[in-house]
């Protein structure tokens, strides 16, 4: 049996169907889906003589099934009202046993629901077949009853078009030959969507979540930094925080020095304020006796000293920078001489030696 719809008709129903937030798997003619339904309550395929109908309120259905596994024979045609429905049905059942192969003929006609208008009887003696109903309704095994406001071909075709799923064997799906179904991966595109959108929102939130953790630790980390270097200038008299060590490695350092110096096991390291004016008395007392010395005025920085002083002669003040260069752990620096009376005033800078 051969198949054929409008393509825009077909196209104009899916788009109707879509606006209703539906999406149908397959398009199959009624007559198709009928002949489904009844191959599995009435199992026409086992009877090749039978020509099984349906008539509806404005259709007629005839399915007369196939021969050695082929797909049954289908028809669709209008009826007129009731009274005119007889005589319809004889001419479509003489026009079908026509066309029908004279080795296997038609001998039955078996009508699937009850029908309406038709007077079976004189059916039966115009088409000289046996004519009878066998209800394909009641071979369904349901828990609950059909609903008597439906017909018995509606309720027919309607199981019939939902076991076309199921049942790929005989179908004529419209859609597939130019529109095919795609509600699945429609609907496998719909969650991997939503699952990438609720995955990158959880994933923005964490990050969100850590940056602002890593936010107020850089904030916390710098007030704290700030707090540690205003506290380092209190302790060590103004100094600024080293650049090249840690703040904690230099205090603890410069602790260990006090300590030992407090403990009298030295005055700490070469370039503390104690070990320089131990080094600048040390030299101060190697130069010679005839050396009459009066120091005035000690500046310290944190690299060097400058110190200004006068002696008894020029002599003397040359002897003492001499005895001061001498020194094992000073380095002399500049120097500035000048007589004032009978004293030799003078100023120089010294630094402890690397």
């Amino acid at each position: 049996t051969a198949f054929a719809a409008d393509r825009q008709s077909v196209t104009d129903i899916l788009l109707d169907i879509h606006e209703g937030g539906l999406d149908p798997e397959m398009i199959e003619p009624d007559a198709v889906c009928l002949a489904r339904v009844l191959e599995h309550t009435l199992e026409i395929s086992k009877h090749p003589d039978t020509l099984y109908v349906l008539v509806t309120e404005s259709s007629g259905y005839f399915i007369q099934p196939g021969h050695e596994g082929y797909a049954p024979k289908t028809r669709s045609f209008l009826l007129q009202p009731d009274h005119y429905r007889t005589a319809a049905l004889t001419r479509e059942i003489l026009l079908t046993m026509a066309a029908t192969d004279s080795e296997s003929p038609l001998k039955k006609v078996v009508f699937v629901d009850t029908p309406q208008g038709v007077d079976q009887q004189a059916l039966a003696q115009r088409t000289g077949l046996e004519v009878g109903v066998e209800s394909a309704l009641t071979k369904f095994h349901c828990r609950m009853p059909f609903d008597h406001a439906l017909s018995g071909g509606a309720v027919l075709m309607a199981v019939g078009a939902a076991m076309a799923p199921v049942e790929r064997r005989g179908s004529a799906d419209f859609r597939r030959d130019f529109m095919p179904y795609q509600g699945k991966r429609k609907m496998m595109e719909s969650s991997l969507r939503l699952a990438g959108i609720s995955l990158a929102v959880l994933l923005a939130s964490i990050a969100i979540y850590f940056q602002s953790r890593t936010w107020r630790m850089t904030a916390y980390a710098e007030t704290l930094h700030t707090k540690l270097a205003d506290e380092y200038r209190a302790a060590m008299y103004g100094s600024n925080p080293p650049t090249t060590e840690a703040i904690t490695s230099r205090l603890r350092r410069t602790l260990n020095n006090v300590r030992r110096v407090q403990e009298g096991l030295g005055p700490g390291d070469d370039k503390s304020v104690p070990a320089k004016l131990t080094f600048l008395l040390e030299a101060i007392n190697n130069a010679p006796p005839s050396v009459d010395v009066v120091i005035q005025q000690i500046n310290i920085s944190e690299r060097t000293m400058r110190v200004k002083g006068d002696t008894n002669s020029r002599r003397a003040t040359l002897d003492l920078f001499e005895a001061i260069k001498k020194h094992p752990r000073l380095r002399f620096g500049q120097e500035r001489m000048s007589m004032a009376g009978n004293r030799d005033n003078f100023e120089f800078t010294v630094e402890p030696a690397q």
